[in-house]
């Protein structure tokens, strides 16, 4: 499957088609941007990642929604955690001990629904989120002020199954 039909099917999904995307899918679209010898690591580390996610129960009082999130940026892959509420979203991501963080807050004058974005080495941009139906999951890219993009994704569907007592 090559990068714009994983894409394409991502987007169907979240745009309310037909398409089943499986979590390799997910995978697919995340790590299509590293070098092809990465491409296996990259993808078993994303599906490790949301499969042990999938089995935490800790979403913290006051959140509609929280889970695992990923994200690639120059051929680097960025686990970590979002959570979310109607008008205000957040994630945290490292890799190698660099962070990056993203936030979106309507209650705190954010007029539109991009994610501020800043990592620990300076970078500062946004990420811009499409959401599935249920809206527990999707897939996104990130833009930098230095060029630099990336592309994200976020939910328990990435792992195949909604986290126990979801």
């Amino acid at each position: 499957m090559n990068r714009i039909t994983a894409f394409a099917g991502a987007a169907a999904l979240l745009a309310g088609g037909c398409t089943t995307v499986e979590p390799m899918d997910y995978a697919r679209t995340l790590c299509e941007t590293v070098p092809r010898a990465e491409f296996s690591t990259c993808a078993s580390r994303v599906l490790d990642h949301y499969r042990a996610s999938a089995r935490m129960t800790d979403t913290p009082f006051g959140y509609s929604t929280s889970g695992p999130f990923a994200m690639v940026i120059a051929d680097q892959l960025y686990l970590g955690r979002y959570r979310s509420d109607p008008f205000a979203a957040a994630f945290e991501a490292a890799h190698d001990g660099e962070v990056c963080r993203g936030h979106y807050d309507a209650g705190a004058g954010s007029f539109d629904a991009i994610l501020a974005v800043r990592c620990d080495d300076g970078r500062t941009g946004t990420a811009d989120l499409v959401l599935d139906q249920g809206g527990r999951n999707g897939i996104g890219t990130v833009q930098f002020d230095d060029g630099t993009r990336g592309r994200i994704v976020f939910g328990h569907g990435a792992a195949g199954a909604a986290p126990s007592g979801a």
